[in-house]
């Protein structure tokens, strides 16, 4: 099945890709949301975060400090060990990916082994485009109204905050729709590419 899929993403890739100019780009992201874009157009993954996600603070967290915790020494946590132990077992179980980069954890979703996470990781690393940089954020994941303010502080050229609630106006938010009547972005990857030319943003990254 998981073969099947990938070959219909492939194929689909050049309609999702048409009108893309700028296709070398990277994408941080608190959730999947940015990996999902590389994928569906068939492109690199040139961002650690693909297949991963961060629990609200500490995603700001890591921005904040974006590169000392790129640099620093990526750690595996038992479940039952990480600060999220109860969240994380309710949704995915016991033999999920947790690894650490200091005080941040991070769920390796998409991973079967820490050592695929880990070696994926700073490969990625490594390829990201610092000059063509797109900023990801949503209201998911113990996000708190504060958190709002904390990313609009952060010093990046290109940000996004995907987000149900209107109230969170700035340049860089786009309000997706609340398919589940949560009143948050509980999943804002394709209820996002309904409302939203992603590839549109792309082309018009602030560059350098």
């Amino acid at each position: 099945m998981d073969q099947l899929k990938d070959t219909i993403i492939r194929l689909k890739s050049p309609l999702v890709r048409a009108g893309l100019k700028n296709t070398d780009f990277s994408i941080l992201a608190n959730n999947c949301w940015g990996g999902i874009v590389s994928r569906d157009r068939h492109l690199p993954y040139n961002s650690p975060t693909a297949g991963t996600y961060f629990f609200s603070k500490d995603y700001l967290k890591f921005l904040a400090d974006l590169h000392g915790y790129l640099a620093a020494e990526m750690e595996e946590v038992p479940v039952k060990a990480s600060k999220y132990a109860e969240k994380i077992l309710e949704l995915h179980g016991p033999d999920t990916v947790i690894a650490r980069l200091r005080d941040v954890e991070i769920v390796m979703l998409h991973y079967p082994t820490f050592a695929e996470a880990r070696e994926k990781w700073q490969r990625r690393t490594k390829r990201i485009r610092w000059d063509n940089l797109l900023v990801k954020y949503s209201d998911q994941n113990g996000f708190e109204a504060e958190d709002f303010e904390t990313f609009k502080s952060l010093n990046f050229k290109n940000k996004l905050f995907l987000t149900t609630n209107p109230a969170y106006k700035s340049d860089f938010t786009v309000v997706i729709p609340d398919q589940w009547h949560e009143g948050y972005a509980v999943d804002d990857i394709k209820s996002s590419f309904k409302v939203m030319n992603v590839n549109e943003w792309l082309n018009h990254l602030n560059r350098g």
